[in-house]
């Protein structure tokens, strides 16, 4: 994660941990190069959330999510 710029992001929602790592394999150039880093287990992705927003993130929903989930 040092090659090149990073926007760390958190995501969730019904297995967004399998989800990632699907997004990492689909995409990939190659196997040591992933287009994102994505976190193997929850209880890891707990630990890199901390790490990475030590102050919390902050909750975001859009306006238009209201219309297209009901």
């Amino acid at each position: 994660m040092a090659s090149g710029p990073v926007v760390a992001m958190v995501w969730e929602g019904l297995d967004a941990v399998k989800t990632g790592r699907t997004i990492r394999g689909d995409f990939a150039l190659a196997v040591g190069r992933n287009i994102c880093h994505g976190s193997d287990s929850v209880e890891n992705a707990e630990k890199e959330i901390k790490l990475w927003f030590p102050e919390g993130t902050v909750q975001h929903s859009l306006e238009l999510a209201n219309w297209i989930f009901e």
